[in-house]
């Protein structure tokens, strides 16, 4: 029987210093805004706060600038080994549970199946299953964002009435108004994913992971 009681504390030691460290040059990135930097370090501690924290601001930061986020998220995906995706993408499943984050979350699966096909991403191990997680969840948001889209147009209904939008022609600004939602509430529809396909699970695009098809199961 060996006493290993003092090498275990100096380990223990040695990685609270580690973690001090990393966290003090994670907060010196952020204060810089270098969210590149920090996102590499928010990654390697495995701190999903943190990684969610800079990769909202990067998000932020590109949309002030005009774009939707996805090329700069995409220029990080790229970069990452496939330890370093399997963890984004199950931050991202559980990021996509709260409707705050699905937004983040969204842009983030975007970025990767823009970046590495889904084939490929069908053939790494257990993303099938985390990919799979996120779709009861995409579905309600996509719901949400439907139900909130149309009751923007109760708005512009309300002002015609009222003859806020449109004092000589009113009654033309209301007929086009209920023309216009009359067209969104015929394809509104599509703006949701697709519940099933055949059994499988449907990524992006035309590609389909999952669970072989009828024929190949037969």
């Amino acid at each position: 029987w060996t006493d290993t009681t003092a090498e275990v504390q100096r380990e223990e030691r040695a990685e609270e210093e580690r973690n001090v460290l990393m966290e003090q040059k994670l907060a010196n990135h952020l204060r810089r805004k270098e969210y590149g930097q920090a996102l590499e370090v928010a990654l390697e501690m495995d701190k999903p706060a943190m990684a969610l924290r800079v990769l909202s601001n990067i998000v932020e930061g590109a949309i002030q600038k005009g774009s939707d986020g996805v090329p700069e998220l995409r220029s990080h995906v790229s970069s990452w080994s496939q330890v370093r995706l399997a963890r984004v993408l199950r931050y991202c499943r559980d990021w996509n549970t709260r409707a705050r984050n699905s937004n983040v979350a969204s842009l983030v699966l975007r970025a990767v199946a823009g970046t590495i096909p889904a084939s490929e991403l069908a053939k790494r191990e257990g993303m099938p299953e985390v990919l799979a997680g996120m779709v009861p969840y995409a579905e309600r948001h996509f719901e949400r964002l439907d139900r909130l889209y149309g009751s923007t147009y109760l708005i512009d209904l309300a002002l015609c009435g009222m003859g806020c939008l449109d004092d000589e022609t009113t009654g033309e600004g209301e007929a086009a108004v209920t023309k216009e939602y009359g067209r969104w509430e015929a394809k509104s529809r599509l703006v949701l994913p697709p519940t099933t396909a055949d059994g499988r699970i449907q990524v992006g695009g035309d590609a389909v992971v999952g669970a072989l098809d009828k024929a190949k199961r037969g």
